[in-house]
């Protein structure tokens, strides 16, 4: 479905400070089906409120994200950029698109990006980045932005997790992308802000027509065209009567956070965590303890332990954990018992 441009709406979306205070509305369009942008609270309209925001004209709305996602993918890698090009993702500690790690956090090699943006067409940006919990500092968003122009390369700015952030504001790809000129589009989705994933409904935002129209026309082709009311009516609810809720829950989660990770420091000396700075997934370094990731799995299910596996997202999440902290205090209360006496086992205490 193509969704038209209504008349301008001042809602609440509005240009924050560095303090996170937003000082004045702005006009707003009307880009998805069935949800005014209005209301609610600073910390809130910051994030999908202002990734709504950016598109001035269309945006397409449709199933979840993966579907909108792969046409995304299809539609770039078969009629632009370099001939033969490939689809650039950085991974942690990937052989081929590398995340460093310098002082216990996830960085960017930008030399070893550029080198590769030079022979891409695509760069799939995840931002807020899972698994390893990175919101993507505005200078660095510059830098692949710049990168992105000089090289002609599309970038996919996948920001479903983008109103999840902690330490710092979320920053929106196209305010940098339209600073230097890059061909790119937005997805997201109301679906990890308000568990709506069984619900179908995701939205992909492209400024620039001409690539709507032919992003929109490869959905059609793949018959990618199945649309959720129910998924219409629960975004709404939740970006227009959910801001109590969803504050609550962005406490819980951080909570949850400072309770593995002050746990883990205080009893695990050999596992490091590192900082959530965006997303409801804590990342865990187990490699210390000198286990491969077979044996690291196999005594976290023998503890009951049913994590996401670091090895699923590549090479270099082998010996990592990922943890959902999105559940009842209670939950990860239970689970640290657990863990505790698999790190035991492991390390030989």
């Amino acid at each position: 479905m193509l969704l038209h441009h209504g008349e301008p709406y001042v809602g609440a979306v509005k240009t924050g400070d560095e303090a996170g205070r937003l000082p004045k509305a702005e006009p707003v369009a009307d880009i998805v089906a069935c949800v005014r942008i209005g209301g609610g609270r600073e910390r809130h309209e910051r994030h999908s409120r202002e990734a709504l925001a950016q598109s001035t004209q269309f945006g397409v709305l449709g199933p979840e994200v993966m579907a909108p996602l792969r046409d995304a993918v299809g539609f770039v890698h078969s009629d632009e950029g370099k001939p033969g090009g490939q689809a650039l993702l950085a991974q942690p500690g990937q052989a081929r698109e590398e995340l460093l790690i310098e002082d216990g956090r996830y960085v960017i090699d930008f030399e070893d990006l550029e080198q590769k943006m030079k022979q891409a067409k695509i760069f799939i940006l995840c931002s807020p980045h899972n698994p390893i919990s990175r919101v993507w500092d505005r200078n660095e968003l510059d830098k692949m932005a710049e990168l992105a122009a000089q090289h002609d390369v599309f970038v996919i700015s996948d920001e479903i997790h983008c109103d999840f952030s902690f330490t710092k504001k979320h920053t929106v790809f196209s305010k940098v992308a339209r600073d230097h000129g890059v061909k790119h589009l937005l997805a997201f989705s109301a679906s990890k802000t308000f568990s709506l994933a069984g619900l179908n409904v995701a939205s992909i935002v492209i400024e620039d027509p001409v690539l709507r129209d032919r992003y929109a026309e490869r959905v059609r082709t793949d018959g990618v065209n199945t649309h959720s009311t129910f998924g219409f009516a629960a975004a709404e609810a939740g970006y227009t009567e959910c801001d109590d809720w969803y504050e609550k829950m962005l406490d819980t989660v951080y909570q949850n956070y400072r309770l593995l990770k002050d746990y883990v420091v205080e009893n695990m000396p050999l596992v490091h965590v590192f900082d959530l700075e965006g997303t409801y997934l804590a990342w865990l370094d187990f490699r210390a303890l000198g286990v491969d990731h077979e044996t690291l799995e196999k005594h976290m299910v023998d503890h009951c332990l049913y994590l996401d596996e670091g090895y699923i997202f590549g090479e270099g999440g082998r010996g990592f954990e990922r943890i959902n902290l999105a559940c009842p205090r209670r939950v990860i209360e239970a689970a640290l018992g657990r863990l505790k006496a698999c790190y035991d086992d492991l390390s030989g205490e």
